[in-house]
């Protein structure tokens, strides 16, 4: 039923919608979203939703999500030439160490591993188009600080990387917090989406 409010969320005059998908999700249930998001003329941020994932530094649950998931059950949809303008894939929401927040801190390296490591899957698997990384959490910008933000972006041989964040939680519960995240995410030196708020 969700599938539904794709058009409405067209008609309020957004040009993108993000798309969550779990592990259920089946290969004709993504692509039938997808037809409905094309038919808007959206572009569609398709995110991995996954309580084993959000919040977790655990590179084995990212790495099974996209071999099994991403590369395997979901590829013959993301493939599809109809699509490539019309997505961008987020493969994991949130996933990253909790309770880092901190610009100088080393505590983020295991985090660009796995995803420099991911990227490269994608791309070898022949997709191209833009792959969303979500700031652990979903809200530590942080993570994209000190050149972090290039190591990611330097990892990518399409160099189609979007930051992605997600306002909100107390560290975005205020305009002085909101301002010093969207500045710091403008330092960052790359294309970033605030997903939520």
């Amino acid at each position: 039923t969700r599938i539904n409010g794709i058009k409405a969320i067209k008609e309020t005059g957004s040009n993108v919608v993000r798309l969550y998908i779990n592990e259920n999700t089946t290969d004709p249930d993504l692509e039938n979203a997808m037809v409905k998001v094309v038919e808007q003329g959206l572009v569609a941020i398709v995110t991995l939703e996954s309580d084993k994932l959000t919040c977790s530094s655990n590179t084995a649950t990212l790495n099974s999500a996209v071999d099994t998931l991403w590369l395997k059950k979901w590829l013959c949809v993301m493939a599809q030439d109809r699509f490539q303008p019309y997505l961008i894939i987020n493969m994991a929401s949130g996933w990253g160490p909790e309770g880092v927040f901190h610009p100088d801190s080393f505590g983020y390296q295991d985090y660009l591993d796995a995803y420099k490591a991911m990227i490269g899957k994608f791309r070898t698997a022949g997709l191209k188009v833009p792959i969303a990384i979500d700031a652990p959490c979903g809200q530590d910008y942080h993570a994209f600080a000190r050149d972090r933000s290039r190591t990611l972006v330097s990892a990518d041989t399409a160099k189609n990387i979007i930051l992605s964040v997600q306002a909100d939680g107390s560290r975005w519960n205020s305009g002085d917090k909101l301002t010093s995240a969207v500045t710091n995410l403008m330092e960052a030196g790359a294309p970033f989406a605030i997903t939520s708020f």
